[in-house]
């Protein structure tokens, strides 16, 4: 279906990438243009940077030039993080205005309707006492005025807006949506008035949660329609009566003609356990369609995949079509997709015809730098163009993120973002990531683009033919001139230590990274992503960046079981952790050792990671003890078999050692004595005592992934040899990501203090 030339992608990447996006500063002279910083100015770079706003969702209208933006932004002085509201309005020479960005305070979802002229805000709102209501509010924007308001308090609980249950739809003719909500318990509490006492055992009944992330009040999420036209209308639960009670729903989207919806069920085990979905491909979820005249819900997706992320686009008959992503049903907790399709040839479910998987799962490249197959969370809550004739989603393609369109005529994907490379090698740069936020449904699509030495930029791509797309600037981050003179001088590239495995890293220096490189090295810090099954891309991250600022080459190894060079790679290192991805991150340290951008010694390097990757510090900093100076260990995984009782993932624990963890019939309550055994073989707890390196541990009080027994006994393993330098620091109401702001910024700057302790420079 696409024809794009190679060459007009490149031309059309650098005539729109804007000058101030591409300072450039030869490879060569980087060095004499570098200044080191101190401590304090790069703790103070790293909150500057962490200041800038992330783009989180965009919605393009298509019969309005407005562009509606939600974006999170951190508030340092009060330790939190806001959610923004934002406008553009768009010309066709830009931007031609723009709206100052709004807290949205006590809103749960913004969710503005196709047309954009109307907007639904779900609102949860804390009275006094501590009471909770919840409100559905819809806004006329063009007139700037609240059309009505309802009070849902009475028929269910707390919203959901996460893209895990929560996205809103909307209707086609936009007088009804769908949205998913916790339901009210079927057995209410006792009033306070009422005379008899609650129940001890309502009090105290515990009820497996969804794990990280979710809290635990999230038990019964459901999805509830409700219509528009109307004060006195009510939300509706969704809840077909063929399918169990204990399905948690989600992901709602209007079917053929708005009679009906699609949205995701997540079951329960045959235990009752409710595995943690955050960061998991894996889990079992399934597909149905139910129509809102009541009735049973009709099964989309195969049970022996996990799929999510439904998306339709109506015909004008009222038919149309579905797509959905799915992954292969337990193994590794993210793998390669695959992109399915169904058709309504007419607007009654029962039309359902023969459904395509039209991109499967891509073992391995075709060609160097080919196509790996796909690597996509969420679907964009908008992603069609073309009228329903393509798709565009962001997915990891090697250690870069990419825009793809894929065609829904024959499944031909194509990587549309524009950005060659050619330029960002000459300047010394590694190409930019990019991820898609939305479309208008036609010829427009939304993105962020950002590199590692460049924060996220927004840009506007217009489909121009088949497959052509031509990319514009549409917002620059802003912030001081001193800290863009920092960044401006880093040098990166992309190094491949095997010719026969996909082993890539990222090298980030405010060095040059030449074939001549500087005699007297910085020292080196080599950071693991955890995962496994992750990636580190050429994205922007506001730590790295401050620590390559501060005096440090970084080397950011993409092992093998990362995403985004194929199924192949995912799936050899199953059975395997703690061995190949171990000595895949010694090559890497290797092959920088190798070209003189390090040189080893006391104080020369250093190795930092979290959750898998603190796995792999753990591993690195015990079986080769005289390399490393300093470790900095994040929630890090350290003993396998303790861990498969703790982790709200145990399916984790069995899947990477290699053992068969099945989501049917008897689910493992605990590993047998072999299986503890061979999980305990392969655990870093095993070579604690050959730890010489000073260790930093830091950890999250409420880490549901990897809880904190883990990094304890850690801790607890040097502290015995009292011959190490260990400190753990431990950060309440905060979970695996160590991502409250507090924990960012203070462990930001306790990692700094602690390797410029041990550094030797020249």
């Amino acid at each position: 279906m696409f024809t794009v030339a190679a060459a007009l992608t490149k031309r059309l990447s650098r005539s729109t990438i804007p000058s101030t996006l591409r300072t450039a500063i030869p490879a060569e002279t980087r060095a004499m243009s570098t200044k080191i910083l101190n401590q304090k100015e790069a703790n103070d770079l790293f909150v500057t940077l962490t200041r800038l706003p992330s783009y989180l969702t965009a919605s393009l209208s298509r019969s309005s030039p407005t562009l509606h933006l939600t974006l999170s932004q951190r508030h340092h002085p009060r330790e939190l993080k806001s959610t923004l509201s934002k406008t553009l309005f768009l010309s066709p020479s830009g931007v031609a205005a723009r709206s100052a960005p709004t807290d949205v305070g006590d809103a749960v979802l913004v969710s503005p309707s196709p047309s954009g002229r109307k907007q639904v805000v779900l609102r949860q709102v804390v009275g006094e006492g501590g009471k909770k209501t919840g409100w559905v509010e819809l806004w006329d924007l063009e007139g700037g005025l609240r059309e009505r308001e309802w009070d849902v308090s009475a028929v269910h609980g707390e919203f959901r807006g996460d893209d895990t249950f929560g996205p809103l739809a909307w209707s086609s003719d936009e007088s009804a949506i769908s949205y998913t909500a916790e339901a009210k318990p079927l057995i209410p509490p006792k009033s306070s008035e009422s005379d008899a006492p609650e129940s001890t055992f309502d009090k105290h009944r515990y009820i497996p949660a969804w794990g990280e992330k979710f809290p635990t009040t999230l038990l019964t999420p459901t999805i509830y329609h409700l219509t528009l036209s109307s004060t006195s209308s009510t939300p509706r639960a969704i809840r077909p009566p063929n399918l169990p009670p204990t399905l948690s729903l989600g992901q709602p989207v209007f079917g053929p003609a708005d009679e009906s919806v699609f949205f995701t069920a997540y079951p329960e085990l045959p235990d009752g356990r409710r595995l943690g979905i955050i960061y998991c491909q894996n889990r079992p979820a399934r597909i149905y369609a139910a129509p809102l005249s009541g009735g049973d819900a009709l099964p989309i997706s195969s049970p022996s995949v996990s799929a999510r992320s439904p998306r339709f686009v109506p015909s004008s008959s009222g038919a149309g079509t579905l797509v959905y992503i799915s992954n292969p049903l337990g193994g590794p907790h993210a793998s390669t997709a695959s992109l399915h399709s169904a058709s309504f040839p007419s607007r009654s479910l029962s039309s359902l015809t023969a459904q395509r998987e039209l991109v499967t799962s891509v073992w391995e490249p075709s060609s160097p730098g080919g196509f790996p197959g796909l690597y996509i969370n969420q679907l964009p809550s908008q992603p069609f163009l073309h009228g329903g004739k393509a798709v565009v989603a962001g997915s990891t393609w090697g250690s870069r993120g990419e825009v793809v369109l894929v065609s829904l005529e024959d499944g031909e994907v194509r990587a549309v973002s524009g950005d060659d490379g050619e330029e960002g090698e000459r300047e010394g740069r590694v190409r930019a990531s990019w991820d898609v936020l939305g479309t208008d449904g036609e010829e427009r699509i939304v993105a962020s683009r950002s590199r590692l030495d460049e924060p996220a930029s927004l840009w506007l791509g217009s489909l121009r033919g088949e497959g052509e797309v031509e990319w514009e600037v549409l917002e620059e981050p802003k912030f001081p001139q001193e800290a863009r003179d920092a960044l401006a001088s880093l040098s990166s590239t992309i190094i491949k230590p095997h010719k026969d495995s996909a082993l890539e890293a990222l090298v980030l220096s405010p060095s040059p990274l030449t074939a001549s490189p500087n005699p007297t090295p910085l020292p080196l810090v080599l950071f693991p992503h955890g995962g496994p099954h992750s990636t580190t891309t050429t994205a922007f991250s506001a730590s790295t960046a401050a620590l390559t600022c501060a005096g440090y080459t970084l080397a950011l190894p993409n092992y093998v079981g990362s995403l985004g060079f194929g199924e192949r790679w995912v799936r050899a290192l199953v059975g395997r952790i703690g061995e190949l991805d171990v000595q895949d991150c010694w090559d890497v340290l290797d092959a920088v050792l190798e070209r003189g951008w390090a040189t080893e010694g006391r104080g020369k390097l250093f190795v930092f990671g979290g959750s898998h990757g603190g796995w792999l510090t753990a591993h690195l900093s015990s079986k080769y003890p005289n390399t490393f100076s300093a470790a900095i260990l994040r929630n890090p995984v350290i003993s396998l078999g303790p861990n498969a009782t703790q982790t709200d993932i145990p399916d984790w624990c069995y899947a990477e050692g290699g053992l068969p963890y099945p989501y049917e019939g008897k689910v493992p309550q605990a590993p047998t004595q072999e299986e503890y055994g061979k999980m305990q073989a392969i655990s870093p707890i095993v070579n604690a005592k050959h730890v010489k390196a000073a260790t930093l541990l830091l950890a999250g009080a409420d880490d549901k992934r990897v809880p904190f027994p883990q990094t304890r006994a850690w801790y607890h393993a040097l502290r015995q040899k009292q011959d190490v330098d260990v400190e753990l620091l431990v950060f309440d109401k905060t979970g695996h990501a160590l991502d409250s702001v507090e924990a960012e910024v203070a462990g930001f700057k306790a990692g700094l203090e602690w390797v410029e302790k041990y550094v030797v420079r020249e």
